[in-house]
């Protein structure tokens, strides 16, 4: 008994699959009969719905200023030609069709960088509803145009654009309204290694053709290039100051000033790879590296005239003697015809005591004073570019 119930039951279930079968090519036969693609499918002014959901942002390419996206559109829209009875179709209340064998709305990229052509991908199918409501999503790799601002690389943020019109049809016959989901727009995933997606927006543009433009705002993660190239980039600034402070009498301060800056233009050599390429746009951290490497150079002269000035032989003019008394390296060394005595810490003694004494100031009392105020001014000059610089880009 159990066994023929359950024979009954595979042939009723078979019965109703192959009712269902038949009715679906019922149903296609008759939505195809007497259907012409090549006709706009809407007696009024048809209201286009999109909805897009971002998969990932690929790449943004600096040089050529673009942004390459993958994600997918949903559309949607009113065929009056596309109606049927549920009832008289097995219950059936959806069926997906080829975009060969309806009307499909005309899309293109507006601002692509490749080959342009329409959105029409045979390989995916649209489905279509009893009330005529036809949903068609179209997934790819859109590369569009991006017109990129990198004046403060690397703390700089993007705004990119989708813009998607009709070929075709014009603004009288259909519109566009993004109002498939709750924002309209979707983010499925924000994995990407240099950007961080903050805003996704759309707006549409009522024209001669309708125009619907998808807008990405993007914040580049800048943990890399503080880590990898600013940071190290200011401890080599700070290092070529540290060369005023070596005593020359101990090193060689022209060796160790033109080692600086050989790999100060080595590391910069290698930071540029990094860095977009355009002229469009000169973002401050090209700026100020230019500076530093202009400081590191000048310090290599610096050193090399204070060297000339420490061997120097001869009578020192006034303004330098004056420069030295009053600076805190005024020497305290005896000169000829002097009476020796103790030098005093405060500048005004130490000038009362070279005009008592008759004190003569020597070259090497000069480079002294030189290495000090080039310690200082350098320094100040470094850390001023570095703060110069924070201030600007953030």
């Amino acid at each position: 008994m159990i066994f023929k119930s359950f024979i009954c039951l595979l042939a009723l279930t078979k019965f109703s699959r192959e009712s269902t079968i038949k009715a679906q090519k019922r149903l296609l036969h008759f939505l195809q009969d007497d259907y012409d693609q090549q006709v706009f499918p809407s007696e009024s002014r048809m209201d286009i719905h999109v909805g897009f959901t971002l998969s990932q942002i690929t790449e943004l390419n600096e040089w050529q200023q673009s942004m390459t996206t993958n994600g997918w559109f949903t559309f949607r829209w009113l065929d009056e030609s596309l109606k049927w009875n549920i009832s008289d179709y097995a219950g059936i209340d959806t069926i997906c069709m080829s975009t060969e064998q309806i009307w499909v709305v005309d899309i293109t990229l507006l601002n692509t960088v490749k080959e342009r052509k329409l959105m029409n991908n045979k390989n995916a199918p649209l489905c279509v509803d009893h009330t005529g409501m036809v949903k068609w999503e179209q997934g790819d790799l859109y590369q569009s145009q991006c017109d990129f601002d990198i004046s403060n690389f690397p703390f700089d943020t993007q705004t990119c654009h989708l813009s998607l019109t009709t070929w075709v049809t014009t603004n009288e016959s259909a519109r566009f309204i993004f109002s498939i989901e709750k924002n309209g727009t979707n983010v499925t995933t924000n994995v990407n290694g240099l950007w961080k997606i903050e805003t996704l927006s759309t707006t549409t543009i009522d024209d001669k053709f309708p125009q619907l433009i998808v807008t990405t705002k993007l914040q580049r993660r800048a943990s890399y290039y503080v880590l990898n190239l600013i940071v190290p980039v200011m401890f080599l600034s700070l290092l070529s100051s540290v060369v005023f402070a070596l005593p020359i009498q101990y090193g060689d301060k022209v060796s160790l000033s033109m080692t600086v800056l050989l790999s100060f233009s080595v590391f910069l050599t290698q930071m540029s790879s990094n860095m977009p390429r355009t002229s469009l746009q000169t973002s401050y951290l090209t700026i100020y590296m230019t500076l530093l490497l202009t400081l590191s150079s000048l310090a290599v002269g610096m050193s090399v005239l204070i060297l000339r000035i420490h061997l120097r032989k001869g009578d020192v003019p006034a303004i330098l003697q004056e420069y030295v008394a009053c600076s805190k390296h005024a020497v305290n060394n005896p000169t000829l015809n002097a009476v020796e005595s103790e030098v005093q810490d405060t500048t005004a003694d130490v000038k009362n005591e070279i005009k008592m004494n008759n004190r003569v100031v020597t070259w090497k009392e000069v480079s002294l004073a030189l290495d000090d105020l080039c310690l200082k001014l350098f320094f100040l000059l470094n850390v001023g570019c570095g703060i110069s610089f924070f201030a600007l880009v953030i």
